[in-house]
């Protein structure tokens, strides 16, 4: 409509959306990552910034010549690729450390590699930095793809769970094994924490719901064998990750014991993901197509525009009965509630309406900001100085950004590796 409206050339394919979307990255791994070891005065970091949106988001304003020059790239494209590909390096060493930094790079100059191998002939720098940055069969591959055409919006219900506060009772119950001395405060329920496990589990989500179980029936014989399957494989990685969780508090180095207790919670928390999510799939494609079949004719046919109408109708009774709550207990319940709500739009969207993914998780976005603002006036009807900007939208905003840049670079690293896959099979023996 805008491009319409306007005459200039809004509207991007699918390509020049993954170099947008690897640019705001590039860009944002700057600006909110601290540099590790070397002490970055701003302005380093805004310079860096911008370097590595336009480098990053290379397929996008220079889409017309490298679509007009398949295979044969020009000096300017390659130069452009060769330092989006330092900034990748680099924006991994800001997002996950030194050894990101040493993975992506080797996944960046693998050919190398493989070539005294002497499985390919990609032994020259223009045509390793070609395929990864000039083509859709690496970086700007599927992994990518998928991540911006769904995770975004995933994860922006997910954050949007850690700002409302739903996320503390199912840490605090994953974490009841744990002895006295690990505190889950600490541990686990802090906001960064948080937003990583809210984060792995949509994306869960996108992995095993954005399948045939929204577009085919569910057979309740494959669900209960899924069902055991994973309550069995998860039930190991369980007990496995709270052993190393126990074996971390003996230990007598503190940032031994923290890292360590912190791979055991994360295992566990994974585990439990996994297979709630698995038990959670299979329970409202039954309940919801269960209730898509009781409703009279045509109406489950009802656009999603008034289906996000009566969802937030539903969320008022909700936000009063928060109002009135007296205690923490059901303060708590009430505000699990309404951020359950988008959940459940995004579900009904994909099951019963048939929508698209990300069209489905758009109208839950939108129920979000509704819920967002009901809880808000709650808070600041009993605490001062709660803000909807500075308790809300601000960091919001700022978890969907981190979480955003940390899956977009593994994307691109998942992508680099995607590239070369089959020329490994037979280096590991896997032929």
């Amino acid at each position: 409509m805008l491009s319409d409206a306007t005459g200039l050339p809004l509207v991007t394919n699918a390509t020049e959306q993954r170099g947008l979307l690897l640019g705001f990255a590039l860009g944002l791994a700057f600006l909110i990552f601290p540099s590790r070891q070397i002490k970055v005065p701003p302005v380093a970091d805004l310079a860096l910034a911008f370097v590595g949106a336009v480098t990053g988001s290379l397929v996008w304003w220079h889409y017309d010549s490298i679509s007009a020059n398949p295979g044969n790239p020009s000096d300017f494209s390659l130069i452009v690729a060769f330092i989006g590909t330092v900034m990748l390096i680099v924006a991994a060493a800001r997002v996950f450390g030194w050894l990101g930094a040493v993975v992506v790079a080797l996944l960046a100059f693998q050919g190398f590699l493989l070539a005294v191998l002497g499985e390919t002939r990609s032994d020259s720098l223009q045509t390793i930095i070609g395929k990864h940055w000039l083509t859709t069969e690496s970086i700007f591959g599927i992994p990518l793809g998928v991540w911006g055409e769904l995770g975004f919006l995933f994860v922006v219900l997910g954050v949007g769970l850690d700002i409302l506060d739903a996320k503390r009772p199912v840490v605090r119950w994953t974490l009841r094994p744990l002895p006295q001395s690990a505190n889950p405060s600490d541990q686990a329920a802090g906001h960064p924490f948080a937003r990583r496990f809210w984060a792995l589990s949509f994306l869960l989500i996108v992995n095993l719901l954005v399948g045939s179980w929204f577009y085919d029936d569910v057979d309740p014989v494959d669900a209960v064998f899924a069902v055991a399957g994973s309550a069995v494989a998860n039930a190991a990685i369980y007990v496995v990750s709270l052993a190393i969780a126990w074996a971390a508090l003996k230990v007598d180095s503190e940032g031994w014991r923290r890292r360590g207790v912190w791979l055991g919670v994360g295992g566990m928390l994974l585990a439990v993901a996994q297979f709630t999510i698995l038990i959670v799939a299979v329970a409202l494609a039954i309940v919801f197509q269960g209730i898509a079949a009781l409703l009279p004719e045509g109406l489950h046919r009802i656009g999603s525009s008034w289906w996000l109408l009566l969802w937030v109708v539903a969320s008022l009774p909700l936000a009063a009965a928060l109002l009135r709550a007296t205690t923490t207990f059901r303060q708590s319940v009430f505000r699990a509630g309404l951020a359950l709500l988008p959940v459940t739009l995004l579900f009904w969207g994909l099951m019963v309406q048939r929508l698209s993914p990300s069209l489905s998780a758009f109208y839950a976005v939108l129920l979000l900001a509704v819920v967002l603002v009901e809880d808000w006036g709650t808070r600041r009807y009993r605490v001062e100085g709660v803000t909807l900007s500075g308790n809300y939208v601000y960091p919001l905003c700022h978890g969907v950004a981190r979480v955003m840049v940390r899956v977009v670079v593994i994307a691109a690293a998942y992508g680099m590796f995607i590239a070369y896959a089959w020329y490994w099979v037979p280096v590991l023996g896997l032929g």
